[in-house]
């Protein structure tokens, strides 16, 4: 109850501070809007301080002696902590020192200025990542290392995605169970083209149990549908759009583990955003040829994945003579 009060107390104050000093003869307009900025990162760091505060003492007071040793222990585990948290920016961001005029930039992701502490800045239990201000490496756009790590935590597939710009930092890595992935070649024409040749994806996943990083860690999930296949009329640009097929199947992009859209069952195997044409003869149901539109398409999905041709290295590139059929395996 006293800290509802306390809490209630401050929220009033800094209220009352605002309408008593919002009159435009004594503020201008812009001078009145820096004033309510500065009084509610105020007001929530007091509170953040004030919530920390009453917990520990909240616990010393109940657990006497063994207090001492649970702070010991929570400072190791922070210290810990903190290693961790500036180990996961060093490979996406480093940190940034701010001229005057960036110095008056907003966070684009808690619209604070980066000169001032994140919305939801913890002053006690905060580590050197999580105060400082931080560039990405490739784009250059700064923002809060505190932002950046809830950023990474919300979504932590192995890369952190700029939220100006979309640019990708890292390698996107996904939740694809194990599985295997066929190439042949067919001797027989795609629909809309006049040259032989039909390349054929075969992939092939099994049922199994869910891991850390699915929806539902040990529960069973299903493998409906499978062998999946995909074509691609054996052109230049087409064999490059299948050596990208085989970093995002290695990068276990291609399919992940969740619910159906078709089926609406649950705990499953399903695509995972990267289009496949299921025949090369009919386009009637939309998941076949011809298409002109649909290689600009996968390749736009596969670069929203972060696979790009540049991704291509030695053991992607087919000799299509010779290396047919070709099997790629991820374990």
């Amino acid at each position: 109850r006293t800290l509802l009060k306390t809490l209630s107390n401050i929220a009033c104050r800094d209220t009352e501070e605002a309408a008593s000093n919002s009159t435009a003869e004594k503020y201008p307009l812009l001078q009145l809007k820096e004033q309510e900025k500065k009084q509610t990162r105020s007001m929530g760091s007091r509170i953040s301080a004030l919530l920390s505060r009453h917990q520990r003492r909240r616990s010393r007071v109940h657990n006497g002696p063994l207090a001492v040793e649970e702070d010991r222990k929570e400072d190791v585990e922070i210290q810990d902590t903190h290693k961790t948290e500036e180990a996961a920016l060093s490979d996406f961001a480093e940190q940034a020192q701010l001229t005057d005029s960036q110095a008056e930039e907003e966070c684009p992701l808690c619209l604070e200025y980066l000169s001032e502490a994140a919305a939801y800045y913890d002053t006690e239990y905060a580590s050197d990542a999580r105060r400082a201000v931080f560039r990405f490496k490739i784009c250059k756009h700064l923002f809060h290392g505190q932002c950046l790590l809830a950023l990474k935590a919300a979504k932590d597939n192995g890369c952190l995605r700029c939220p100006l710009c979309k640019t990708i930092h890292g390698v996107v890595t996904g939740n694809q169970p194990d599985g295997l992935m066929h190439i042949f070649r067919l001797d027989d024409i795609v629909a809309g083209f006049t040259t032989p040749g039909v390349i054929q994806i075969s992939y092939c996943i099994q049922a199994g149990i869910q891991g850390p990083t699915h929806p539902n860690p040990g529960t069973h999930f299903t493998c409906r549908g499978f062998p999946r296949v995909g074509y691609f009329p054996d052109t230049t640009q087409c064999r490059q759009i299948v050596s990208m097929l085989m970093v995002a199947f290695e990068r276990r992009l291609i399919f992940t583990v969740g619910t159906s859209m078709t089926s609406g069952r649950h705990n499953t195997v399903t695509w995972n955003e990267i289009h496949h044409k299921t025949s090369y003869t009919d386009n009637s149901s939309g998941h076949g040829y011809p298409d002109p539109d649909y290689f600009y398409n996968v390749c736009e999905e596969l670069k929203s994945q972060g696979v790009t041709p540049e991704d291509i290295e030695a053991r992607h590139q087919i000799d299509w003579d010779r290396d047919l059929p070709h099997l790629i395996a991820t374990q």
